[in-house]
């Protein structure tokens, strides 16, 4: 019953209206989740520093739909509120204020790009982050222009291998392909300081009131990774949210 009386009016998500509705069910929450609820509601802590509760209770909690509506409202006013203050330091674009709290993209702006820093989705019963950082690695940058080099001695050497399928492009272009971007790697243009200060900025700040440290999300608490030299992606999952930190090397 909780669950369909609250998605009636999520067109109209505030905070006064969640503090309201969750007093009203204050009867069905131990004192010590009703006061954790009301922290989520006034941006206290976001619900992704989960260290107040156990994933067991996390689990139950979102469940409810009063919880996921909570969930929504906490994680898109919490970054909405970094991006505003952000914004007075550095040059980024917010997509519409969304008044159901399902949907928020931010995208930095210099003088040579325009590129992603956030996405957040809130689709049915699952909530998607998606955060983009630059970081320099200059071991990474080597491993993958060897590996490119072994692509080209093994198309010359082996019109069969592994790196080349006849059909797709002639045995010169796939050469040609990877001498490119071993060129690109040698010849890298510096990242433009705006761009990874950015970057560097939003990704900190954003972890930080997720309750991480460290620029990049702990490996010890990483549900999913993949990783091909110049790209990392790493996933944190919880109840009915999925965090994701898409890194690129250069």
């Amino acid at each position: 019953m909780l669950k369909k009386r609250i998605a009636k009016d999520t067109n109209k998500i505030s905070r006064e209206y969640l503090l309201e509705y969750l007093k009203r069910h204050k009867n069905i929450f131990s004192k010590y989740i009703y006061e954790y609820l009301e922290c989520l509601i006034n941006l206290d802590i976001t619900i992704l520093k989960n260290n107040f509760i156990s994933e067991e209770e996390m689990q139950y909690l979102m469940q409810l739909g009063l919880v996921q509506t909570i969930a929504k409202y906490n994680i898109y006013e919490s970054a909405y509120k970094i991006f505003q203050e952000g914004a007075s330091t550095h040059e980024i674009v917010l997509s519409p204020r969304d008044e159901k709290r399902e949907y928020l993209k931010v995208l930095g702006v210099d003088s040579q790009d325009v590129f992603i820093i956030f996405d957040y989705k809130a689709l049915d019963d699952a909530i998607n982050i998606n955060l983009y950082h630059l970081l320099e690695s200059h071991p990474r940058r080597q491993k993958e222009i060897d590996h490119l080099v072994n692509c080209i001695d093994e198309l010359y050497n082996n019109q069969t291998s592994d790196f080349y399928t006849p059909g797709e492009k002639t045995l010169q272009e796939r050469i040609r392909e990877y001498q490119d971007m071993r060129h690109n790697l040698l010849n890298r243009e510096k990242i433009s300081s705006p761009k990874f200060a950015t970057l560097d900025y939003f990704n900190n700040q954003i972890l930080s009131s997720y309750g991480f440290a460290s620029s990049k999300i702990p490996q010890n608490v990483i549900t999913e990774k993949t990783d091909d030299n110049m790209e990392e992606r790493l996933v944190k999952k919880y109840p009915n949210i999925t965090l994701t930190q898409n890194i690129k090397y250069y």
